[in-house]
């Protein structure tokens, strides 16, 4: 925090404001006759970035089974939802939705009105099948498995359980200089929740043993996915049941997988987004060592040992020194200079103004 300090000089003079920087400003005066102090706090105004978020859909909806296919353009909404949420609960940066961009184009108009843009690609959202093998000793198997067993058959029965996989790839980008600034691809599969008692023998090993009504109501799904995806046609080749899930709890399912990768990028998006202040104050503190008032703390993404770039106060091609954050509270922090070029160093010339740069939040932790 900035004391400004305002000297009532006698003999009717005008008041004098001497700035300092908090508890580190000690003021000793001779002669004066009396000394008044105001503090008026400069505060830091917080760096607000606008983010526009971009959601592609890259999923083949005719590999889907039919009550999923229906419900995916709901899933893309969500999940767009789900990434502006987790960027505005960082607490310091703005969305806006921008739209895909149709087919064939590569610059966006839209793009020029927020500071960065956040791309998110949805490559996945798939129903699946995973394996799991069941021994004798555990319990579980099928009556057939049993029986199998006991005539001195296989001791084991391979199940396959409704599983549902995710895959988003996202992209922060400075569309001003067309960069990327930071991407990442995340995948998770999960088991669907299912009954136990609910399957399908194995249509092919075992044909007519399963039920009915079951075989009706399910099958046709199973094999249209044996049929598109390679993985779950080995899945369930190898298998003995194919249990089943219900509609509701794959929509379920991938509604809450999708959402918690959504919210897992929302801090590597700030770390990776640069960080901007201003110089507000040099002070010399103990052992006349020179303290750097900054007008941004932690609730702008400051941390202790953070390394800040110096630059001009204005646009320049080049920085010109580099500082090293000492200490931070909610909006403000001192740091000490570690670097600085050697003409501004002789000259003298008062810091005051001049920007402060890190590329990356995470820089120094």
């Amino acid at each position: 925090m900035i004391i400004d300090l305002w000297l009532m000089l006698p003999g009717g003079q005008s008041p004098c404001r001497v700035r300092a920087l908090g508890k580190a400003a000690v003021i000793a005066l001779a002669g004066v006759g009396s000394l008044t102090a105001f503090t008026s706090t400069v505060s830091a105004q917080p760096q607000i970035y606008t983010l526009g978020v971009v959601v592609t859909d890259r999923v083949d909806s005719a590999v889907l089974p039919a009550h999923m296919r229906s419900q995916h353009p709901v899933l893309v909404r969500h999940l767009d939802r789900d990434v502006r949420s987790a960027i505005a609960a960082v607490g310091r940066l703005h969305t806006r939705r921008l739209p895909p961009l149709p087919e064939g184009e590569h610059s966006d108009p839209a793009a020029q009105s927020v500071d960065f843009i956040v791309r998110v690609a949805l490559n996945k959202a798939h129903k699946v099948y995973t394996n799991e093998i069941l021994y004798s000793t555990r319990g579980g198997l099928s009556e057939d498995a049993v029986l199998r067993a006991q005539d001195g058959g296989s001791p084991r029965e391979v199940i396959s359980l409704p599983s549902l996989t995710a895959e988003v790839e996202v992209r922060l980008v400075d569309p001003h200089r067309d960069h990327i600034l930071w991407s990442a691809t995340r995948e998770n599969t999960i088991v669907v929740p299912h009954d136990k008692r609910l399957f399908i023998y194995n249509a092919w090993k075992y044909p007519g043993s399963s039920d009915p009504g079951v075989v009706g109501a399910f099958l046709a799904d199973i094999l249209r996915l044996q049929q598109t995806s390679r993985w779950v046609d080995r899945a369930l080749g190898v298998s003995d049941r194919w249990f089943i899930s219900r509609p509701g709890d794959d929509l379920q399912a991938i509604r809450d997988l999708l959402r918690e990768l959504a919210l897992s990028f929302g801090t590597d998006i700030d770390d990776n987004l640069p960080l901007e202040g201003r110089i507000q104050a040099m002070v010399t503190g103990a052992e006349s060592e020179v303290e750097i008032l900054l007008n941004i703390g932690e609730q702008h993404g400051l941390v202790p040992r953070l390394r800040l770039d110096l630059w001009p106060p204005r646009h320049a091609q080049r920085k010109v020194g580099q500082i090293e954050v000492v200490s931070v509270d909610s909006t403000t922090a001192v740091a000490r200079l570690r670097k600085l070029d050697r003409k501004l160093k002789n000259s003298g010339e008062d810091l005051h103004g001049y920007r402060v740069i890190s590329r990356k939040r995470t820089s120094g932790r």
